[in-house]
C-alpha cells in the first residue's frame, strides 16, 4: 500500500485510518471521514455501507446494505 502501513493482518492508510485486514475495505474521503465499506480485501467487493457528512463534518446518513436508513438530527445555530 503507497504511504501506508501494515501491522499484524491489518491494513492502515497514511492517515493511520484502517483500511483493510478485518474481511472489509474501507475508503475515505478528502476530509479524511469514513466513506465507504465494502465486504472482502478490496472495493470490488459488496458495497455494504456508505456514509453521507454534513457540512460541519457530522455524520448524517448510513446507506446500508439492507437499504435501511439512519438519521442523526443535527441542530445548527445560525
Amino acid at each position: 500500500m503507497e504511504n501506508g502501513y501494515v501491522r499484524g493482518k491489518m491494513t492502515y492508510d497514511s492517515n493511520v485510518n484502517l483500511v483493510t485486514g478485518d474481511g472489509f475495505y474501507r475508503e475515505y474521503n478528502s476530509l479524511n471521514q469514513l466513506w465507504k465499506v465494502y465486504n472482502g480485501s478490496n472495493s470490488s467487493g459488496n458495497l455494504l455501507q456508505s456514509y453521507v457528512y454534513h457540512p460541519v463534518e457530522e455524520r448524517v446518513l448510513i446507506l446500508g446494505r439492507f437499504k435501511k436508513l439512519y438519521k442523526k438530527k443535527v441542530k445548527i445555530n445560525q
